[in-house]
């Protein structure tokens, strides 16, 4: 939800407006990613008390600590996963700008007869 008020806030807010879904686009790639590596950060090197329980498994405290911190991270990759879907959706718009100013530029050389 605050991905998308950030994204939305920075396509509206942008000027000139031709560069709104480029903004938007950053904002959600680049929120995706910061919330995926902070909760990867917090839950590798926070507290213990900070993990969450991810149910019954090995025998020993140490080991079913060690399985909730790999386990808690897994509902952040889907965030991961939209902002590098936003990011190469940007990749694919800077291929596209590219290819058309090169096509733009070829044609203003060409001296017409």
């Amino acid at each position: 939800m605050l991905i998308t008020a950030a994204a939305a806030g920075a396509g509206w807010l942008t000027r000139p407006a031709e560069s709104g879904a480029a903004s938007a686009l950053i904002a959600i790639a680049t929120a995706g990613q910061a919330l995926f590596f902070a909760a990867a950060l917090l839950y590798r090197y926070g507290p213990d008390a900070w993990m969450p329980y991810a149910g019954p498994g090995p025998l020993t405290a140490q080991a079913q600590l060690e399985q909730n911190r790999a386990e808690a991270i897994d509902p952040y990759v889907g965030l991961l996963f939209v902002g590098a879907l936003a990011a190469a959706l940007l990749v694919g718009m800077a291929l596209t700008a590219r290819m058309r100013a090169r096509t733009e530029t070829a044609a203003l050389a060409v001296p017409s007869a």
